[in-house]
């Protein structure tokens, strides 16, 4: 079974998505990663009040530079993070969902490769 994680995060403008990304696993699980690069991207559109917005999900594989152990952590804003360790196929069954849209196929068609 091959661990996956998924976090979700902004990026500041100007912003490189490999130093949000870095930036935002330091943030919410304390820990730093190590060699990583694009996977994918998946865009979708949404009309939340009849306003048009556009979100792009920046997909990466990577490794830690240790290993990280399933615990709780802090957002910057206090807010508590519980960090779990999922299989993909608890995904292809059913059992848990994974957001956005899109990425259970993007991992996939990663790990079929």
């Amino acid at each position: 079974m091959k661990p996956f994680i998924a976090t979700r995060g902004g990026m500041s403008l100007r912003e490189a998505a490999r130093m949000a990304v870095r930036r935002e696993y330091e943030e919410e699980i304390n820990v730093d990663v190590g060699k990583f690069e694009i996977s994918g991207n998946i865009g979708k559109t949404y009309t939340p009040s009849m306003e048009l917005y556009h979100e792009i999900a920046m997909v990466y594989d990577g490794a830690f530079d240790r290993c990280m152990q399933a615990g709780f952590s802090r957002e910057a804003n206090g807010d508590e993070i519980r960090a779990i360790w999922k299989g993909l196929d608890e995904f292809e069954l059913g059992k848990s969902i994974l957001y956005p849209t899109g990425l259970l196929e993007l991992l996939q068609i990663k790990c079929n490769n």
